[in-house]
């Protein structure tokens, strides 16, 4: 299987979240937003992996547990 396959998309996940906060047409505290960082940097992460790119892994992972510690953050109430 080729890598791009999951890379391309959480790339565009990524990006998408960004411009549409740039546009205003998302904040970056929605549910939405807060899904596609989540999605993108999961995708993005098992691609470093595959690609055996560690600091993009490491960029990633962490880009994946900040975004899941937002998200329980706004679930639960805590949102500052």
């Amino acid at each position: 299987m080729d890598p791009l396959i999951i890379g391309l998309p959480g790339m565009a996940f990524i990006l998408l979240a960004f411009i549409l906060d740039d546009f205003h047409i998302l904040s970056v505290d929605s549910i939405k937003s807060i899904i596609l960082n989540i999605t993108g940097s999961a995708f993005l992460a098992v691609y470093a992996y595959t690609i055996s790119s560690i600091p993009f892994l490491i960029l990633n992972s962490v880009w994946l547990i900040f975004a899941i510690y937002k998200m329980y953050r706004i679930l639960t109430g805590h949102k500052n």
